[in-house]
This record gives structure tokens, C-alpha cells and sequence, in this order.
């Protein structure tokens, strides 16, 4: 196991950490006011929950046979999601859209 592979969770953690700073910083500049709660929570289900689900399956699946079978099978069901995500988005906000 690589240098970069032993640390890659810590990156992640320190890479989520520095996003939340960021954007509370970016935030701070603008007029638009967002809780920091909101952030936190936002980050927590947006990229530590994927993370952790991945973490875990790849221990549960074992062997890198049976993670690239599993890959190969849910691999169209990410970009359904990814769609899906973006339209729901695009549906809530087109109100907003619209009027501006």
C-alpha cells in the first residue's frame, strides 16, 4: 500500500474540513447568509456519508474481483443518479430561475 493510499481517508477529512472553511469564508464575503450548521450538514451528507458507504462496501465486497464486478453492475445507476440529482435541483430552483 502506497504513501498516498495509507492517508487518502485523512486527506479526504482535512480536504472536507478546508471546504467547509472555504465556503463559510466565500459566504462571509457575499450577502447570501447560510448557517453554518447548514454547511456542516450539507458536507456530512453530501461527501462524508457517500465516503463512509464507500468505505464500507469495498471491505464487505473483499477481494478486487468481486469490488470491479460490483462496480460494473452500479455503475449505470450513478449516472441515473447523478441526472436525477440535477433535475431535481433545476426543478426546485426554477421558480427562482424564472424570475430572475
Amino acid at each position: 500500500m502506497s504513501v498516498f493510499e495509507r492517508y487518502l481517508t485523512h486527506w479526504v477529512a482535512l480536504a472536507m474540513l478546508a471546504g467547509i472553511g472555504i465556503v463559510a469564508f466565500l459566504l462571509g464575503v457575499t450577502d447570501i447568509v447560510v448557517p453554518c450548521e447548514t454547511l456542516v450538514l450539507s458536507v456530512v451528507l453530501f461527501v462524508a456519508l457517500p465516503l463512509a458507504a464507500g468505505l464500507w462496501t469495498r471491505r464487505m465486497r473483499g477481494s478486487a474481483d468481486r469490488i470491479a464486478a460490483f462496480r460494473e453492475r452500479v455503475k449505470p445507476w450513478g449516472v441515473v443518479g447523478l441526472i436525477a440529482t440535477v433535475t431535481i435541483l433545476f426543478g426546485l430552483q426554477g421558480q427562482v430561475i424564472v424570475e430572475d
